[in-house]
Parts: C-alpha cells; sequence; structure tokens
C-alpha cells in the first residue's frame, strides 16, 4: 500500500473525495445572495440615506441661531408637551444625561446647547410609533441651556430651553 489506509477518503493532494473548489463557490453563492437581497428589508438603504441627507450646514455651524437657521426652525414656538430632565449641576460635562418626554409624537428631535464649539449635539429621526420618551448623554463645554426642538409630523415645531450648571467643561 502506498502510505493510505483502508477506509481513508483522500484523494490526491490530501484533499477528501468529492472535493471541488466550483461546488464550494456554488454553496457560498447560495448563501450571500439571498443575504444581499435581504439588506434593504433591514434598513441599510434608510441607513445610507439618512447619513446623505444630514442636515450638514447645521452640524457645521458655530452659534446657536446660525444652526436654528440651518435647520429652518429659528422661530420655534415653546412646545406644550415637550418636557426635559437634566442635572441643574453638571459634575463633568463630558457626560451630562437628558432625558426627553412629549405627549404628541414629533418626527423629529433637535438638541443644541449655546455653550459648545457645535451647537448641534444630535438630530433624531423618529418613527410615528414611538411614544413616550427618549433618554441620551451629552457633552457640554460650560454653564448653558439645552435647547430642543421637535418637528412634528403635521409640521407643528416646538422647543423647550433647560438651564444646566457644568462645573467642569467636557467639550474642547
Amino acid at each position: 500500500m502506498n502510505g493510505a489506509r483502508e477506509g481513508d477518503s483522500a484523494g490526491s493532494g490530501g484533499k477528501p473525495a468529492g472535493y471541488s473548489a466550483g461546488r464550494r463557490r456554488w454553496l457560498g453563492a447560495l448563501i450571500i445572495v439571498p443575504l444581499v437581497a435581504l439588506l434593504p428589508l433591514l434598513g441599510v438603504r434608510q441607513a445610507l440615506a439618512a447619513l446623505t441627507e444630514r442636515p450638514r450646514a447645521a452640524f457645521r455651524a458655530r452659534t446657536l441661531t446660525e444652526a436654528m437657521v440651518a435647520l429652518g426652525l429659528a422661530d420655534a414656538p415653546t412646545a406644550e408637551g415637550l418636557r426635559l430632565a437634566a442635572p441643574a449641576k453638571a459634575e463633568n460635562g463630558a457626560v451630562v444625561p437628558l432625558k426627553m418626554a412629549w405627549d404628541r409624537s414629533p418626527r423629529a428631535l433637535n438638541v443644541l446647547c449655546a455653550g459648545n464649539p457645535v451647537p448641534l449635539i444630535a438630530r433624531f429621526e423618529l418613527s410615528p410609533r414611538l411614544r413616550g420618551h427618549l433618554s441620551t448623554r451629552i457633552k457640554m463645554g460650560q454653564t448653558a441651556d439645552i435647547t430642543v426642538i421637535t418637528e412634528g409630523h403635521d409640521a407643528v415645531l416646538g422647543r423647550a430651553d433647560l438651564p444646566v450648571e457644568v462645573t467642569i467643561g467636557g467639550c474642547n
């Protein structure tokens, strides 16, 4: 015998009998093609579209007024059903907890802070089915008001401001 034991399925080159690189490629394609077809259903297209449609001018603004004008929200009145909660005195501006609650579901929430080098901190696009509240953590460079402006599904705007004193700034 040439070194192979009976019952071994090794063919030439140490590969098992029936091995075929073409068959492996075909099986890989059988798995990959349905996954690629499902990507639009998994929200990848919406995520990519959101990245390209973000308000770049608002994120580049250096003052609160410039950011609000770039967003088209400069004349937002005080919101009736929007409530903000944050500590009155934040020890570290690098991590300031912020809670937002609303009565009517907004289409978008814009979080701004005049004391930051870039006032627009975040913009949240929300589902109409989302109800209730949203919590996040923000950075604040110095003592300032946190401003949250909502955009409603029916184009109604609302604004709420909350003063927060910062002991140690979190923005450079």
